[in-house]
């Protein structure tokens, strides 16, 4: 970890970033050669279709996979220093269960609202995340009642997961479907409110990283 910490750490970091974006933007199942590849990078006349595929297919899946990316390490870092623990993750403390709960209780009250799945995600983790502040908060709120409290809460949720699941062998589908993920399909403009929403939770991160 100090290795990373320095700044040919970083360097070396950033080097392997951009190396994987270009082997990402050059290989897929459509193939290509080097030559078709940089020039449809550059737009070169004659390249439309290596264009099309590089900006409108791999580029919006390139710029996803950074975004969550981002996303998902500065969540598990302030998990880790809020409570002190380097195994802290938001999978342990129930914040994953509070959202599977909301994507499942979306698919059973409303099947045909499959577009607000990713709303219902957030919703469920967000309550769940309040509700285990109130519980440790009554005990002290020491880091280990956070964890504690966490690993109870997830038990509990996860157990409704899979009994609601279980009833419907379409909602287990779905479920499941949705909690692997993916980035096929997405598109450059379904990115904006993701990019705004972890450039600036990166800020705030950043602004109380002394506290």
């Amino acid at each position: 970890m100090k290795l990373f910490k320095s700044a040919y750490g970083k360097v070396s970091l950033m080097l392997i970033l951009l190396l994987t974006v270009i082997m990402s933007l050059y290989l897929g199942s459509a193939e290509m050669t080097f030559n078709e590849f940089l020039f449809g990078l550059i737009r070169k006349e004659g390249f439309e279709t290596e264009q099309l595929i590089i900006y409108s297919l791999r580029l919006p899946r390139v710029l996803g996979a950074i975004i969550a990316g981002a996303g998902l390490s500065l969540s598990g870092l302030i998990l880790q220093c809020v409570t002190n623990n380097n195994l802290a993750s938001p999978n342990i403390i129930g914040v994953n269960s509070g959202a599977g709960v909301g994507v499942v209780l979306t698919l059973v009250l409303f099947p045909a609202a499959i577009h607000t799945l990713p709303l219902s995600a957030f919703a469920g983790a967000f309550i769940t995340t309040l509700f285990i502040v109130g519980i440790s908060a009554k005990s002290g709120f020491g880091r280990s009642t956070v964890i504690l409290t966490g690993v109870a809460v997830t038990a509990l949720l996860n157990s409704f997961i899979s009994f609601l699941s279980y009833k419907d062998a379409d909602i287990l589908v779905s479920y499941n479907y949705f909690s692997v993920g993916g980035l096929s399909g997405v598109t450059t403009k379904e990115l904006a409110l993701p990019f705004i929403i972890v450039a600036v939770s990166i800020i705030t991160a950043l602004f109380y990283s002394r506290e």
